[in-house]
């Protein structure tokens, strides 16, 4: 499950079975209508992607709860790649895999 809640001044957002709410969140709204917020972590698997800084420069990063697509800075794909090898096994592709939660370590 999934769920944002934004205000002008701050948002709350959900993930996953436990439906545990995560907030207040430091949501901004910026002259383009856009919520954004600041990054301080990312994870895939239990390994970091150690390219936060290009997360938050820029117009930073940008919630949308009327769309299913996720990008990443492109500043980040070789780390995101190394992450998702080390989390599946296999190397990142855009191509449809089948994966289960279990292939996650």
């Amino acid at each position: 499950s999934f769920s944002l809640c934004f205000t002008p001044d701050a948002g709350y957002m959900s993930f996953g079975e436990d439906d545990l709410a995560q907030g207040p969140l430091p949501v901004s709204i910026r002259p383009t209508g856009y919520y954004t917020l600041p990054v301080s972590r990312v994870h895939l698997g239990s390994v970091e992607l150690q390219c936060l800084a290009y997360f938050n420069r820029g117009k930073g990063t940008v919630l949308d709860s009327g769309t299913t697509d996720t990008y990443l800075p492109a500043d980040c794909a070789r780390s995101f790649k190394t992450a998702w090898r080390a989390a599946t096994g296999k190397d990142f592709s855009n191509t449809v895999q089948n994966i289960e939660h279990a292939d996650f370590e």
